[in-house]
């Protein structure tokens, strides 16, 4: 069986050769208040603590940690795995670079989070042992020299062994932990039933439209610049009506959905709540809002039927097909991301555009 080393085995290694160099290349002489007896019992007091400490660490601390991970680590891997899903069903192919992004960064949060093995407990039951051969030797009136060396020895496999400990219990925290709000998101081109279409910057973050006719079809390019986790564009259409719809990115929201009753968005998978980006640079994205299309058509065929809560059954449509009595208030294209990696959680807005039609 081969045994691989990690880092921290590497360093454990490193110190141990050079205290037994130091302890080698010097020569120790015991001060008036060593009394071998004395030495013994605290080093076998220490070295017992040391194995009490071991067996509590091994037995319910590392156990806790693996949990943890194993949770952890099946997150990770379920968005990974339907982003690679949806990369291959996708047959807008030039999105390829920004799912590939994503899956390798995910990927490699999980290869950094392994189980924690509960042989590493061995380091620190070998202190225990050169504690105990410490207070043996003092016994036995060996030199002091072979005394302080097993028992330094002991201390630093010890230090070694905790150290390790705390690194691996916080790489989780670290790894889902709030990072700071970090994006920017920027409105480059609109086009209003597949024309280009002027808009005027009211300020960073909104803009307004002139319209002279019905929308049927509103499609926005984006870029978005900055660092997110699990990250979709969403834009939620408000009517003057008081009505919203909510309409997510296709492309880059994970979970698979349709409009029920015209306009009201409905989630055909429950845990996906969530995104593709794990972006650390500069995207440029489209946001294809269909507003009215003729419904039970090919334009707008069903594509599910459901259940849903006080309504009863109900057809599940493709595209949004609001009445062409809605007349739009606002539409604010947001960037979401899910920064805890957990699929239907929590989310936060990272940024936020503001596009108000101007009726002419």
């Amino acid at each position: 069986m081969k045994v691989q080393l990690r880092r921290h085995h590497y360093i454990i290694i490193l110190m141990l050769l050079l205290m037994i160099a130091w302890i080698a290349l010097t020569e120790f002489a015991p001060t008036e208040f060593y009394k071998p007896d004395n030495w013994a019992t605290i080093s076998i007091a220490i070295g017992a603590t040391i194995l009490t400490l071991v067996g509590i660490i091994t037995s319910i601390l590392v156990s806790n940690e693996n949990n943890r991970r194993v949770e952890f680590i099946a997150n990770l891997s379920l968005i990974s795995n339907k982003i690679e899903q949806k990369a291959g069903t996708n047959p807008d192919k030039s999105l390829n670079e920004i799912y590939s992004n994503s899956i390798e960064k995910l990927r490699a949060l999980v290869e950094g989070l392994a189980p924690l093995k509960y042989s590493e407990g061995l380091i620190g039951i070998f202190s225990f042992f050169f504690f105990l051969i410490s207070a043996l030797l003092a016994i036995f009136g060996y030199q002091f020299k072979f005394v302080i060396g097993n028992f330094v020895v002991g201390t630093v496999l010890l230090i070694g062994y905790v150290i390790y400990i705390i690194e691996e219990f916080i790489k989780i925290d670290v790894s889902s932990s709030l990072p700071k709000k970090n994006g920017k998101l920027t409105l480059l081109a609109i086009k209003l039933n597949g024309e280009p279409w002027q808009f005027e910057n009211k300020n960073e973050n909104e803009v307004s439209i002139k319209l002279n006719q019905i929308i049927n079809r509103i499609e926005f390019k984006v870029r978005f610049e900055g660092e997110v986790r699990n990250a979709f564009l969403h834009a939620t259409v408000r009517y003057a009506n008081g009505l919203v719809s909510y309409i997510p990115d296709a492309n880059t929201y994970l979970s698979n959905f349709g409009f029920i009753n015209d306009f009201r968005l409905g989630l055909l998978e429950s845990v996906f709540d969530t995104g593709t980006l794990q972006s650390d640079k500069q995207v440029d994205l489209s946001l294809d809002l269909v507003l009215r299309s003729e419904k039970g058509t090919a334009q707008n065929p069903v594509i599910a039927k459901g259940f849903i809560e006080r309504l009863g059954e109900k057809d599940i449509y493709k595209y949004c097909s609001i009445p062409e009595d809605f007349h739009i208030d606002s539409i604010e294209i947001r960037i979401w991301e899910d920064p805890f990696f957990k699929p239907n959680y929590k989310r936060r807005e990272v940024d936020l555009i503001t596009v108000r039609p101007q009726r002419i």
